[in-house]
């Protein structure tokens, strides 16, 4: 009963109370993995992805074969910025497909692919930055340039200077 609450609740919108009856029912039964995916992509819609990945977890260990629950724990894992996971939930739905007839959208795999690692490199470099400047700003003080606007510079000096 609480499950088809929980759908009818969904149906109409109702995420709170959606959430609230699939909750019940993980309560009577833990193993019931669709309605631990209902929690996590009732939290994916509401962008709680922090509270999405323990449902969508959870939703895989009972449907380790469900490419809707692997995109889904996906999603979240690159919204979170678990890059690993995030290929690793790859990995796992190209190994279904090898499995099944569903198609397999390469180019949308391959944008993935490349935006997951874009992100990481983003996140290594701003790690990186802040530890250098955090680390700069501690060892050495802050300094003046001058700058002299030196116009007296033959144009040979320029070429130069250009080159």
């Amino acid at each position: 009963a609480w499950y088809l609450k929980g759908i009818a609740c969904m149906r109409i919108e109702r995420w709170d109370d959606a959430i609230m009856a699939f909750v019940r029912c993980v309560q009577q039964d833990m193993e019931i993995g669709e309605a631990w995916a209902n929690i996590g992509a009732i939290h994916m819609r509401l962008r709680r992805w922090n509270q999405a990945y323990p449902a969508l977890t959870e939703a895989l260990k009972h449907k380790h074969g469900s490419w809707k629950v692997l995109e889904n724990l996906m999603a979240v894992c690159l919204a979170l910025g678990r890059w690993r996971e995030t290929a690793q939930h790859m990995n796992s739905l190209l190994d279904l497909r090898l499995q099944s007839q569903r198609p397999v959208h390469i180019d949308e795999l391959r944008h993935l692919a490349y935006i997951t690692s874009n992100m990481a490199q983003r996140a290594a470099k701003a790690a990186a930055v802040s530890a250098t400047s955090v680390a700069s700003t501690a060892i050495a003080p802050i300094t003046a340039v001058s700058v002299s606007n030196n116009s007296s510079n033959t144009e040979e000096e320029v070429e130069e200077e250009e080159s």
